[in-house]
């Protein structure tokens, strides 16, 4: 008769066979015959253990378990860090333009020796820049205020009939007139100076 054919187990799995005896034995002996049985169990769980134990890679060392743990626990602590310390860094901010919200101004434009619209007419200014220079040129003569700011030229816009146009930033023309050396500007406050209270001074009928 052909012996069965022994199917492979998958890998970590052992085969137990445990073969139930039958016998015929005299009256007295079946303490002998228990005893048999026991060990022939107890010989065949040891080989089973043998066949686990050889059969099988051990386990590592619980030592280079924790010591691997460890590495990367530390790996990742340092990764955290680094990405906190990015994080919490302070960010570097660049310099604001001075954009201000412009608004009337409650000033005496008509008193004096020479009122704004008097002088503006005089002069004439011809766009924005000339505008700017010529309303700062009178505060400076005939109001005794050096600085202005765009709430000052916003007022006498207003108060001549002037339009902005489309312009967005209103300071860009008090930034014009500092690259051409004819003033000054801090923060929205325009000085002007002596160029161009001499540009000025040379104002009319538009030139």
């Amino acid at each position: 008769m052909a012996s069965k054919k022994q199917v492979p187990l998958p890998e970590g799995m052992a085969r137990v066979r445990f073969v139930m005896l039958e016998a015929d034995v005299p009256n007295g002996n079946l303490s002998d015959f228990t005893n048999a049985i026991t060990n022939a169990l107890r010989s065949g769980h040891q080989k089973a253990l043998a066949a686990s134990t050889n059969g099988h890679p051990k386990d590592p060392p619980v030592g280079d378990s924790v010591d691997t743990t460890a590495e990367a626990a530390e790996e990742e602590t340092e990764g955290d860090a680094a990405t906190n310390s990015a994080a919490s860094a302070p960010k570097t901010s660049k310099p604001k333009k001075y954009i201000s919200k412009p608004k009337v101004l409650d000033l005496d434009l008509t008193s004096g020796g020479k009122s704004l619209a008097d002088f503006l007419n005089e002069k004439n200014p011809d766009g924005y820049n000339a505008k700017y220079l010529a309303i700062a040129a009178w505060f400076k003569e005939y109001r005794k205020t050096d600085t202005i700011t765009v709430d000052h030229v916003f007022t006498c816009f207003k108060s001549m009939g002037w339009s902005f146009g489309t312009m967005a930033d209103l300071t860009g023309p008090l930034r014009d007139l500092k690259r051409q050396s004819k003033g000054d500007i801090e923060e929205g406050r325009f000085t002007i100076n002596h160029i161009g209270i001499g540009l000025v001074e040379k104002m009319t009928n538009g030139d």
